[in-house]
């Protein structure tokens, strides 16, 4: 194939390299077989002669118009096939190869893998095309490209045309989560854990006798009328219940392989989170999140419905990890209902976090710690014996920390999917509430 030259400006067709060997091998030799009445000279020139020939008789005109770039979606799901598109005007009919070669990025697959593509132009248009699979959830810029044309026999060329690329947000594949315990200790009724404390609301609790300071259009004449004592139909309360989803950025253990589906801490969490806030509202719960450890406070305050959770998607695919300089040092402030179950998410691999953790379950909260840490973490390909032993030192103590942690009152669950919360939230829904200490 000719070299596809870098320094050639993209407003006009211009020789390639390839081209002027040719015919300067040409000119020599038939030069040569002139000069010297050399017949094999000539019959050896000849070829290059006719080629040269030809690629001047079949030169391009007309330089092509690129379009923007088109993608299928501007925000993909990870796992979902997508198209991208980059088509040129104008292309004159001489042109015979239209050439694009694609930005090279870990976070996508695509077809052909090497990100090649040839086209031949037809009908004075051409494009480039790519069927492509977002593996990893964020946002990014995809495929900065770079596109020559040739005429036959790679003569003369035209490019290079170029991209920056197509920006676009992933937003992470839907995990199934699925969850029959209710909630411990709820203060609401609009979602599907009833309030466990009285107050005015729509459904009954029980029929008791008069109190003072009961109203008495909650008075049940016919129970009164059959007893002769004054009695009162009490009800729940109607509030929400509040579900707030704490999510531990501050750092990213194991490798992301967009190739072969391997998780890292922070992929595994992020996933969580989405299944657990998704889960919530679609029992008509008011979710909020909080990522900690980030370059950016990210906070989305407490709601219900349906636009909660694209609010939720969309703050948590821009969080980037700070380290643990950014976790708060001087207390969590949670600014949350009292009865409100708070989840989190984290590696539990930072001492730092699993103070948080302690220090939350120590005021009374319900506490659920979801521990986030892939099963086989991998601390990358350029690890060595001391690397290793290190991790592992560190997983005993971390094994010892969690165990603490548990001795504080906040139950740690592995994530697993549909079910994983079903357990400690029974066993939280049987103790008796504690006093919350802000």
């Amino acid at each position: 194939m000719p070299a596809l030259s870098t320094e050639r400006p993209p407003g006009r067709w211009t020789p390639t390299f390839a081209f002027l060997q040719v015919s300067l091998l040409a000119g020599v030799l038939i030069g040569a077989a002139l000069v010297l009445h050399r017949l094999d000279l000539l019959v050896i020139g000849t070829p290059f002669a006719i080629v040269t020939g030809w690629c001047l008789a079949t030169r391009p005109s007309q330089v092509p118009r690129p379009r923007p770039e088109s993608v299928t979606s501007k925000t993909p799901v990870e796992g979902v096939a997508q198209r991208w598109d980059w088509t040129f005007d104008d292309v004159d009919e001489s042109a015979e190869q239209m050439i694009t070669t694609l930005g090279a990025d870990d976070c996508v697959r695509t077809d052909p893998a090497n990100g090649v593509l040839i086209d031949l132009p037809t009908g004075g248009c051409a494009t480039a095309s790519v069927r492509w699979l977002p593996a990893r959830w964020g946002r990014r810029t995809i495929f900065p490209a770079r596109t020559h044309f040739l005429s036959p026999w790679g003569g003369f060329i035209a490019g290079p045309f170029d991209t920056a690329g197509t920006p676009l947000t992933v937003r992470p594949a839907p995990q199934a989560f699925t969850g029959k315990a209710a909630l411990p200790h709820p203060i609401g009724l609009v979602g599907q854990n009833r309030s466990r404390r009285m107050g005015d609301g729509s459904e009954f609790a029980e029929i008791r006798e008069f109190r003072t300071g009961d109203r008495l259009r909650r008075i049940s004449w016919p129970i009164t009328a059959r007893t002769g004592q004054l009695h009162v139909r009490t009800s729940y309360a109607e509030q929400d219940t509040e579900v707030l989803i704490l999510l531990d950025a501050s750092s990213d253990f194991g490798q992301s392989r967009a190739d072969s589906g391997v998780d890292s801490s922070l992929d595994l969490g992020m996933r969580c989170a989405l299944a657990v806030a998704g889960h919530f509202l679609t029992r008509g719960e008011r979710v909020g999140v909080r990522a900690l450890g980030t370059v950016r406070s990210e906070r989305i305050r407490p709601a219900a419905g349906a636009a909660q959770y694209q609010r939720i998607a969309d703050t948590l695919m821009t969080v980037e990890s700070a380290g643990v300089r950014a976790l708060p040092r001087h207390g969590l402030h949670l600014n949350s209902a009292a009865g409100a179950l708070i989840i989190l998410i984290s590696p539990l691999m930072n001492p730092e976090m699993l103070a948080i953790a302690a220090e939350v379950a120590q005021r009374g909260r319900p506490l659920v710690v979801v521990d986030a840490l892939p099963d086989n973490v991998d601390v990358g390909a350029d690890s060595d014996v001391l690397t290793d032993l290190a991790l592992r030192l560190r997983l005993m103590e971390r094994a010892q920390e969690i165990r603490a942690l548990q001795q504080h009152g906040a139950p740690v669950v592995s994530w697993r999917g549909p079910g994983s919360l079903d357990h400690v939230l029974l066993q939280l829904s049987r103790r008796p509430p504690r006093a919350v200490r802000r």
